[in-house]
């Protein structure tokens, strides 16, 4: 990829502390716009400008090259130019998530005039900017898109990467966010110039982790009383964004399986496991017993939680998406009490489902599934659930029960059952009586009129959504 250098400083740094100094700018091409932040000064190179601050180099078609001045130098500036990197390729799926203004109030944020009258970020130009966020989003979406940059507008949210709310049936792997960080209006003779930072992370809804970050700089200008440098100032911030090779780069490295959860069979990557020992030897209080050493508390550290349950034996857990909440990590309480720090590994969110797994141990007593057996539970049948329905001090609890009918809710089957669940049960397994998982519990309806029923996922939808399968 096309990398040439920045910025070639063609002089000897003086020694003395800096104040605002002359600092002669050529650059190629020739004739681009200057601007020296912390005056309204605005020229074109081959001039000499005042600057104590950071100087940033603009022209057309070409990256802006931003950097602090030394002392009394004369720089020759090689501006990148704008190449189209992509060409007739095409980048995996990114989400944007939003854009957020993360300037501190009354920051200075311009100059006016000879006398460089300061422009405050004031409540009203604040506000100003943030109403200008959703078309400055749409703006950006289409540039990415213009550059072949395969992007999706997701709903915004209070926070960069918050992604609780969002409800569509499946979703791009990685989230892209952007931050204002900086930004500089330069005004002259009626005319303004804007010169906008936006700090760009790319986060991995897999791994939930920020996996790249980078920045771009945006020129723009119009009249004074107009918004068209503000405008045109994002907008080329997310040109530029598009040109940079590093981001360009690393885009086209990502993992072209790219859905994060949804009906697609390549929802995660295969996770194969051995198959439980079955439990026909058991019956009564027996199976009960042992149906109880598989199942386990879950806790958060906001001190909420619910129920799960082991289905291998080196402590993998299945339990619902809104027990382990937006947490990575987890505190899991096995039936003799031991407790023990539990990594979210894999989140389904539309289908309530989550995958936890125990950082230390093995050797434990997974539960056997009943996957793919239809005759494994029908309308009529005795069941039972084992969960934590109120607190802590209750885990374990079994509660019995039978199949009250088979439902559908937004395309997703689900098991009707008579039995009393409380909150915490949330995340526990539904077993028939041969201790077979047939379900984990997810949700009840309560009410004056409404007693004893509640619902649970089939385990054969647990493992499709989860991408889990048995040798």
């Amino acid at each position: 990829m096309y990398k040439p250098v920045l910025f070639v400083l063609a002089a000897t740094l003086c020694a003395g502390e800096a104040t605002a100094q002359k600092i002669g700018i050529r650059s190629n091409p020739e004739n681009a716009y200057v601007i020296s932040k912390g005056t309204s000064t605005v020229k074109k190179t081959f001039a000499r400008i005042d600057a104590d601050d950071r100087v940033f180099v603009y022209a057309e078609n070409y990256i802006p090259a931003v950097f602090e001045p030394p002392q009394n130098n004369t720089i020759s500036v090689d501006l990148v130019p704008v190449l189209d990197l992509l060409g007739a390729a095409q980048t995996p799926m990114v989400d944007f998530t939003k854009f957020k203004l993360s300037m501190k109030p009354m920051t200075q944020i311009g100059a006016v005039g000879v006398s460089d009258r300061p422009i405050m970020l004031n409540t009203s130009i604040t506000k100003s900017i943030e109403s200008n966020l959703e078309g400055w989003q749409n703006a950006m979406k289409d540039v990415l898109i213009s550059r072949n940059i395969n992007v999706k507008v997701e709903d915004t949210k209070s926070d960069l990467f918050e992604t609780g709310g969002d409800k569509r049936s499946e979703k791009a792997r990685y989230l892209l966010g952007g931050e204002i960080t900086d930004i500089w209006i330069s005004v002259t003779k009626l005319q303004a110039h804007a010169v906008m930072e936006i700090s760009w992370a790319l986060y991995d809804r897999r791994v939930r982790e920020v996996i790249f970050e980078t920045r771009s700089y945006g020129f723009g200008k119009g009249s004074e009383q107009g918004r068209d440098h503000w405008d045109d100032s994002f907008k080329n911030a997310a040109e530029n964004l598009a040109a940079d090779d590093n981001f360009i780069g690393f885009l086209m490295t990502l993992d072209t399986d790219v859905t994060i959860e949804g009906e697609g069979e390549h929802a995660f990557e295969d996770m194969y496991l051995s198959p439980a020992t079955p439990l026909s030897n058991l019956s009564g209080s027996g199976l009960i017993k042992r149906c109880i050493e598989s199942s386990v508390t879950i806790l958060r550290e906001d001190g909420a939680g619910g129920s799960g349950f082991l289905i291998s034996t080196d402590g993998k857990i299945i339990t619902n998406k809104h027990v382990v909440g937006e947490h990575s990590k987890v505190e899991v309480v096995l039936s003799n009490g031991l407790r023990l720090p539990a990594e979210v590994s894999r989140v389904a969110e539309d289908a309530d489902l989550a995958l936890v797994e125990l950082e230390m141990g093995s050797g434990f007593k997974p539960l056997p599934l009943a996957l793919g057996d239809e005759s494994a539970f029908d309308i009529g049948d005795d069941v039972f659930a084992i969960g934590t329905p109120l607190a802590e001090e209750l885990g374990q609890t079994v509660s019995k029960g039978m199949v009250s009918g088979k439902r559908v809710f937004d395309n997703k089957k689900h098991i009707q059952t008579n039995m009393s669940v409380n909150r915490g049960n949330s995340g526990g397994p539904l077993l028939n009586l041969k201790g077979e998982v047939i379900g984990v519990v997810t949700w009840k309806i309560g009410g004056d009129s409404v007693e004893g029923l509640s619902f649970a996922i089939p385990v054969d939808e647990i493992t499709n959504t989860l991408n889990i399968r048995y040798r």
